[in-house]
């Protein structure tokens, strides 16, 4: 095995890296044996290392709390005696990790195959190791069989190539089955618990993975979550997504979005596979979606979502609410409601907190805020952003020349359009 700087000095570490490495007594500084496997319990979030599994001829088990020193290519113990050389008796989910998982399959929620594990990245803190991933890539499986650095050295240099470690987070798998002998491992997290996590916090665990495994855990992901998740990664993640989908499932994850991102992430796209998704998009979609790719992209009518919520100007408290209650799973933003004319004319806007205050029989036309601030198709995205700021403006109305509400900005798509090296520096790396 190739000499390794020392253990002690490094966060992580590769349990390839320990596997095999000689064991020696602290007192009498005589060899015990190699280590062959790593003991770890699973009842903690991120399984905790508990012991060593030794191998001198015999198989003897020595608990973490006896190693003193990971230094080089050497493991350290301590009070070592003849009542010290135990077999391992494995206590209530403990494991051994070697055994568990090398070599074993990572399957997705239905069942179907995605990759072997290759190796485990432990995280050390302080006294303690932790598995903090599960090493999926070629890198892993080099690392093995102690071709690592020739053949990353070489496909760099013949062919500018850099081979990386792909790793999932633990937090994502676990061991099932009832065969001990082979357990296999699968996703942990069910569409209902990915649910419940921050789509932000979701794309920061997607891109942690390697292409292959985060494309893979995407394609399988409800269609309301991937949409909620697409809008959080940065652009060459979000084509690199795209491109993953088949197109059925393209369509219906694009359909699920606010109209303004979708409009932003075809824009990126090839007009031939624009056309092949809006093609297959519900017609009434499909052509606002074309109206809006029409705009240049300097202007308010490419940054507006088409999708708010307009009431008549006969309408009272009660309908209003009605409808608020009937699209608010659709609808992104429900901070106001917009009245219109039978022309479909901006005549004034009113807040959702003004609609519960006020009898259900009171007309919307007695509260609404006649004189506000709007901004016009072709107004500049950044007075669009100047607006905003000056005056604290959560979302800003777009009309044409005839007055027509034709759609919404947000505060945020309006700053990070006027100003991409703010949305740079606060997307996920």
């Amino acid at each position: 095995m190739a000499k390794i700087p020392s253990l002690d000095n490094r966060s992580f570490i590769f349990l390839s890296e320990l596997i095999g490495l000689p064991v020696f007594d602290q007192k009498t500084q005589a060899k015990i044996g190699k280590i062959r496997d790593l003991s770890a319990t699973t009842k903690e979030i991120y399984p905790k290392i508990t012991g060593l599994l030794v191998d001198d001829g015999k198989k003897y088990y020595f608990p973490w709390l006896k190693v003193v020193s990971l230094a080089y290519n050497v493991v350290v113990v301590k009070d070592i005696d003849e009542s010290s050389l135990q077999p391992f008796n494995p206590v209530d989910c403990e494991i051994l990790l070697k055994e568990t998982f090398w070599d074993k399959q990572i399957v997705n929620i239905s069942g179907s195959n995605l990759v072997r594990v290759n190796d485990l990245h432990l995280l050390k803190e302080n006294a303690n190791l932790w598995v903090a991933h599960v090493d999926v890539g070629f890198r892993g499986l080099l690392r093995r069989l102690g071709w690592e650095d020739f053949v990353c050295s070489v496909s760099e240099w013949l062919f500018s190539y850099n081979i990386t470690d792909n790793l999932i987070s633990w937090k994502f798998v676990h061991p099932i089955g009832a065969d001990a002998a082979c357990p296999p491992m699968k996703l942990q997290l069910s569409q209902e618990k990915l649910s419940e996590i921050h789509p932000v916090d979701l794309a920061e665990m997607l891109l942690d993975m390697g292409v292959n495994e985060r494309t893979t855990i995407f394609r399988s992901m409800e269609t309301g979550t991937a949409a909620r998740i697409l809008q959080e990664l940065p652009r060459k993640a979000q084509l690199e997504m795209l491109e993953s989908l088949q197109k059925e499932q393209a369509v219906n994850i694009l359909s699920a979005m606010p109209v303004d991102e979708t409009v932003d992430l075809l824009g990126e796209i090839s007009e031939k596979a624009q056309h092949s998704i809006l093609f297959n998009m519900k017609k009434e979609k499909a052509t606002e979606i074309r109206n809006l790719l029409t705009h240049s992209e300097k202007i308010a009518g490419a940054l507006m979502n088409t999708d708010f919520i307009a009431v008549p100007m006969s309408w009272t408290v009660e309908q209003a609410l009605n409808l608020v209650k009937e699209r608010s799973k659709t609808v992104e933003n429900i901070e106001y409601l917009y009245v219109i004319d039978d022309k479909e004319t901006l005549m004034g806007a009113l807040t959702l907190r003004q609609l519960f205050q006020n009898e259900p029989v009171k007309p919307v036309i007695e509260l609404m805020k006649k004189r506000m601030t709007k901004v016009k198709i072709d107004t500049d995205r950044k007075k669009v952003a100047q607006l905003c700021v000056k005056y604290n403006f959560s979302l800003l109305p777009v009309v044409d020349k005839q007055n027509k509400l034709k759609g919404i900005i947000t505060m945020k798509d309006a700053i990070e359009a006027a100003y991409p090296e703010i949305k740079q520096d606060a997307e996920v790396k």
